[in-house]
């Protein structure tokens, strides 16, 4: 199980367990876009997951300096420092089908996408996905199949969209 939860001051504010990488993933990203006035963190408990999902503790204070995401494993995959960060490894699928969720869920909407059972598909749809990353669908696709690695320069466009761009940092 994972316990994604954001405490503020303190105080825990917002917890919820997820028996879903994606889901939890999804969670991650809605809440690490709220910044704190105080001292503020969003963690996620997978110590029982496996090796399903990296840990993290995200700093939201408006006023933090320094890196946000404390857990290096979770910066190297999710927080590239610039275009050319040797230590960025890129998101995990799980990370990439989760942002997809968050971005729809942010107010970025996809065309209602259905799988061949009827169901809607988690998240945006490939075309909208790979219209943010600046790539085709079948791209989109590819990299949460997990067939390639996204390119850090369309992982940043990805984060600028949700508003998740370091603000230190100038990217693009």
């Amino acid at each position: 199980m994972i316990k994604i939860y954001q405490k503020e001051n303190g105080e825990m504010v917002d917890a919820v367990h997820h028996l879903s990488p994606v889901d939890a993933e999804a969670m991650y990203f809605r809440l690490c876009r709220i910044r704190t006035s105080g001292p503020g963190v969003v963690v996620i408990d997978a110590s029982r997951a496996g090796n399903a999902i990296a840990g993290a503790q995200y700093r939201t204070d408006a006023t933090w300096r320094g890196p946000r995401e404390q857990d290096i494993e979770r910066r190297h995959q999710i927080w590239p420092e610039s275009l050319h960060d040797p230590h960025w490894i890129g998101p995990t699928v799980e990370q990439l089908r989760g942002i997809a969720i968050a971005i729809h869920d942010a107010g970025h909407p996809a065309p209602e996408r259905h799988s061949g059972r009827g169901k809607p598909q988690e998240g945006g749809s490939g075309s909208h996905m790979g219209e943010i990353a600046g790539v085709t669908s079948r791209t989109w696709r590819k990299w949460i199949a997990g067939e390639s690695r996204i390119p850090i320069e369309a992982w940043i466009r990805i984060l600028a969209a949700i508003g998740m761009v370091d603000e230190k940092i100038s990217y693009l």
